[in-house]
């Protein structure tokens, strides 16, 4: 993990933090003096008080060691985490304490497939998340996953509403306002805007074929 200092010109690293090991880092989030980033089959939650020297707090893997750790968005004391090539394809840690995260929930979804872009509304109670297709087995799409259950007893989520991208594989998902999420990848119809007022059958509503595909959206 780099820190960049952005008040420079050009701007300039201030400081770094090395996970452990030669794994890639794939998702990072900062919320305040707290760093979190996933790599391999973990999150790791960093302190970035003193940014030129972060410090480890403490951190966690996979429901089961399973699959790759990918996005990572933090709400209130939830970090919410999808994983790829695993039937847990969301996962939720309380990270109260973070020396000490623990897992408390999980949403079953289609096995294998790649993670590609996660949405967590400002009271994280729903997750949005977008699955690239496996070995055309399971269609990629997207899904909205009922994340209002924060007991601390281990439990799974339910899915609330799915919607296939129709021959597009994900890259990246936003949600905005007028209850509207757009999906960008390759393949297909580039971009699609998805109407989700009815969230147990979200509908497509507008798109864009871009030749040149898209990897990431933030709208």
């Amino acid at each position: 993990v780099v820190i960049v200092n952005l008040t420079t010109n050009p701007y300039s690293e201030i400081g770094q933090y090395d996970i452990s090991g030669n794994t890639d880092a794939n998702g990072i989030f900062v919320s305040g003096n707290t760093g979190y980033a996933t790599a391999g089959n973990r999150l790791y939650i960093f302190n970035v008080t003193n940014k030129s020297s972060p410090t480890a707090l403490g951190n966690i893997s996979t429901f089961g060691g399973l699959g790759t750790a990918k996005d990572v968005i933090v709400v209130g004391n939830y970090a919410y985490v999808t994983v790829s090539e695993s039937v847990f394809g969301l996962q939720v840690f309380n990270v109260t304490n973070p020396s000490s995260p623990t897992l408390i929930a999980y949403a079953n979804l289609n096995f294998l497939q790649t993670a590609a872009g996660l949405f967590v509304n400002s009271t994280g109670t729903r997750a949005y998340m977008a699955l690239t297709s496996s070995f055309g087995f399971f269609p990629a799409g997207f899904y909205i996953i009922n994340t209002s259950n924060k007991s601390s007893v281990l439990h799974s989520l339910p899915t609330i509403g799915t919607y296939a991208t129709n021959g597009m594989n994900p890259k990246g998902i936003s949600v905005v306002p007028g209850n509207k999420a757009i999906v960008v990848g390759t393949g297909g119809e580039e971009y699609q805007v998805i109407d989700i007022s009815t969230e147990t059958s979200p509908v497509r509503c507008g798109g864009l074929n871009d030749p040149n595909g898209a990897t990431s959206i933030n709208a």
